[in-house]
C-alpha cells in the first residue's frame, strides 16, 4: 500500500480508536452530532480503502 494512503488510513483507525477508548475506559461522554463525525471518518476510512484498489 503506498504511503499517501497508509498515513491517512491508520491515522484515522487510531483516531476513531481514541474515541472509543475514551468512551468506554474513561466514560467520556460525546454529543450526538459527535458520533456523527466519528461515523463519517469510519466511512472515509473506508471508502479511501475501497478506492485505492489495493
Amino acid at each position: 500500500m503506498p504511503m499517501s494512503l497508509a498515513y491517512p488510513i491508520w491515522t484515522g483507525i487510531g483516531a476513531v480508536g481514541s474515541v472509543i477508548i475514551g468512551v468506554v475506559l474513561f466514560g467520556d461522554k460525546l454529543s450526538p452530532l459527535t458520533w456523527i463525525f466519528v461515523a463519517l471518518l469510519l466511512i472515509s476510512i473506508i471508502g479511501i480503502k475501497i478506492s485505492s484498489g489495493n
